[in-house]
C-alpha cells in the first residue's frame, strides 16, 4: 500500500511543476493579457471599479473589461493620447477594433477627449460618435435609456 501511496504523491508534485496554474489572475503571454491587450490606464478613480474589482491609479485597462463607477464615483482612463471620464453611476467597456478603440457605453455620462490623431468612438444603443478625421474633439455624452 505504502508505494502505491508514494507514487500518488510524485505524480502530484509532478503535477504542480509542469501544469500552468489556472486560477491565477492576470495571465500574460508576448504582453497580451487574457481579456487582450492593454488599452487604457487609470489615471484618476473614486469609487470605480474594473470588472468586479475597486479600480486603482495606475491600474492596466484591458479589451473587454467592463468599467463602472458607484453613486459619487467618477474614473479618469488614458487611451493612447485621448482620454474618458467616467461620470458617477456609469457604465462602459473599451473593445479594440484594430483601427480605432470603441467605447462601449451602456448607462450614465462619457466624458471624453482626443488628440487629432486620436482614433477614439463612442457607441451608445443611440448611436456612434467620433472625431470628424484630423480634428481634435472633447464632449460629454450622457446615456440614460432608450428614450433619453
Amino acid at each position: 500500500m505504502r508505494p502505491v501511496v508514494l507514487f500518488g504523491v510524485v505524480l502530484l508534485c509532478y503535477a504542480a511543476l509542469f501544469i500552468p496554474p489556472v486560477f491565477a489572475g492576470g495571465h500574460v503571454h508576448n504582453g497580451v493579457h487574457a481579456h487582450g491587450k492593454v488599452l487604457g490606464i487609470v489615471s484618476q478613480t473614486n469609487l470605480g471599479h474594473i470588472d468586479q474589482t475597486d479600480a486603482r491609479m495606475g491600474s492596466d485597462v484591458y479589451s473587454c473589461e467592463n468599467l463602472s463607477t458607484d453613486d459619487g464615483g467618477a474614473m479618469r482612463v488614458r487611451i493612447s493620447g485621448g482620454q474618458i471620464f467616467l461620470a458617477t453611476q456609469s457604465n462602459v467597456e473599451l473593445e479594440d477594433e484594430n483601427t480605432e478603440i470603441e467605447v462601449l457605453a451602456d448607462s450614465g455620462t462619457i466624458g471624453f477627449s482626443e488628440p487629432s490623431t486620436g482614433t477614439l468612438s463612442i457607441r451608445t444603443p443611440a448611436g456612434m460618435v467620433r472625431a470628424e478625421g484630423g480634428s481634435a474633439v472633447a464632449g460629454e455624452i450622457t446615456y440614460k435609456g432608450t428614450n433619453e
